[in-house]
């Protein structure tokens, strides 16, 4: 301890109120005598595991689906988690879908599949909540026309009869797909809608059709009210 330290020390202390201001005082207290605050080190201590845990999780999840299994499990069983509750969660996720990876191609060489939406379940399996659920909201508005719509409950029927174990993965995913078949109704309203819609051209070219129309029942019609008038008169 150095004369100028000491003098360091006072001028940042004096400058506190001890009123307002007594935990800064004691920090700077601590500070100035060495005295490490173990429970400061500890969080310290715990944020640097976290970070070093999280990282390794991202790591594990690049290789995925190409990785061996049984390294990967090794490697997910290994770390420490259990201070850490929503890591282990994640843990415990990616640790549950490596043990139905071999699923995932017969799912994807299925006739019934979509595959945008698989792709998006796939990369929504191993994600974090947050980005499974930016995944899944990017996904949906795509299922926007009655053929998707039909499509998408076609797999998800098919994921819950015949992939079980893929369904109580992302249940929650499928029964809203599954929520998606089309009414018997719609087709109608569609044509109905389709027929709203119809270009100002095709407009046009349907009232020149019908003005055409018009003019050829005119003429018709005074052709024939002559033919009477001209018989009437020969007869009178």
């Amino acid at each position: 301890m150095t004369e100028r330290n000491a003098t360091a020390y006072l001028q940042r202390v004096l400058r506190l109120n001890p009123l307002f201001e007594a935990e800064k005082v004691i920090a700077e207290r601590k500070r100035f005598l060495g005295i490490v605050d173990l429970g400061e080190a500890a969080a310290a201590e715990n944020q640097e595991l976290r970070t070093k845990v999280s990282r390794k999780i991202n790591q594990i999840r690049g290789a995925f689906w190409t990785g061996g299994a049984e390294r990967l499990q090794r490697q997910l069983s290994s770390l420490p988690v259990d201070k850490f509750p929503d890591l282990k969660a994640t843990v415990e996720r990616l640790l549950r879908v490596l043990d139905i990876r071999p699923e995932f191609p017969q799912l994807l060489d299925h006739p019934s599949t979509v595959k945008g939406i698989f792709s998006a379940f796939k990369d929504a399996a191993t994600a974090s909540r947050k980005e499974a659920a930016r995944i899944r909201q990017a996904t949906l508005p795509k299922v926007n026309s009655s053929n998707r719509r039909r499509r998408a409950y076609k797999m998800a029927r098919r994921v819950k009869r015949q992939f079980p174990e893929l369904y109580e993965l992302d249940r929650q995913w499928w029964d809203h797909l599954l929520r998606m078949k089309p009414s018997r109704l719609q087709r109608p309203v569609e044509l109905i809608g389709m027929r709203d819609n119809m270009s100002s051209l095709d407009a046009t070219l349907l009232g020149l059709f019908l003005w055409g129309v018009l003019l050829v029942v005119l003429t018709v019609s005074g052709f024939v009210a002559y033919e009477i008038l001209a018989f009437v008169m020969d007869g009178s």
